[in-house]
């Protein structure tokens, strides 16, 4: 019976998409750079950080937010049952990997409950 052992990766951790992964000397050029491999995601997709009824809050946890994270991000209102709702959104995101790290930023930072949404 052979011994295996397994590694699991951080989506968080990796390293960005132009640093060299793989040196040595038959690596040299383009070919040596780590590709962005990650699905590319519809143009419309977001990560909703969460609806907030009074929009000095959503603002605060935009606030928070532009600071941590490489996308943009927005408060919108939008009408519920007769009342405003001020949504936090980060996006658009283009690629998968850009979204899972979105995603555990949001965790990390206990800023919300972070949702996939598309408009």
């Amino acid at each position: 019976m052979a011994r295996v052992e397994v590694e699991s990766l951080d989506p968080a951790a990796l390293p960005p998409v132009t640093e060299v992964l793989l040196t040595g000397d038959g690596l040299k050029g383009p070919e040596g750079l780590a590709k962005d491999t990650s699905v590319k995601l519809p143009g419309n997709t977001f990560l909703q950080v969460g609806a907030y009824s009074n929009f000095a809050q959503a603002e605060a946890v935009r606030a928070q937010l532009a600071d941590a994270i490489d996308y943009p991000v927005l408060v919108s209102p939008v009408k519920r049952d007769g009342k405003v709702l001020y949504r936090v959104r980060i996006g658009p995101i283009a690629r998968q990997r850009a979204l899972a790290t979105a995603r555990e930023t949001v965790t990390q930072k206990q800023l919300g409950q972070p949702q996939v949404v598309y408009e």
